[in-house]
């Protein structure tokens, strides 16, 4: 799903994505930075953003994605394995740079709306340490 999604992704948005970087770390000012990622199907994606809005994220970005499943078809004696691509899944992935307690508080959020909602297709959130860059973060 990575690889369709980065294929899909055209001169535009890789400068715009780039540009936010450089900006998120140029004006992030805490000790820790974090990138946070919230993948949802798109369904959710208004939640998501009422998340990063209670959790005063002041700028974050969403791409938009299509993805796809494969199944195992059951195969006769000799025959190599056969899969088939599902119909396309449309999904939204938010991201930002954050501080530690802003991450801790987006994953908690997202923990409690899953448990509250019992989704078929729970929202993901990931935290992720940005260890260097070539840019310097006021720290």
């Amino acid at each position: 799903m990575l690889i369709k999604l980065i294929a899909d992704i055209d001169i535009y948005h890789i400068f715009f994505i780039v540009s936010y970087i450089c900006y998120g770390i140029r004006k992030l000012n805490t000790k820790i930075m974090k990138l946070i990622i919230v993948l949802a199907s798109e369904d959710y994606k208004t939640a998501i953003h009422n998340i990063f809005l209670r959790k005063h994220i002041a700028v974050f970005s969403e791409i938009e994605a299509k993805g796809f499943r494969t199944w195992n078809i059951e195969k006769e004696e000799g025959e190599k394995s056969k899969y088939r691509e599902s119909h396309p899944i449309f999904s939204a992935m938010c991201f930002s740079f954050v501080s530690t307690s802003q991450a801790k508080g987006i994953i908690e959020e997202v923990k409690k709306f899953n448990q509250l909602q019992k989704l078929a297709k729970p929202i993901h959130a990931y935290e992720l340490n940005v260890d260097s860059s070539t840019n310097v973060a006021r720290i």
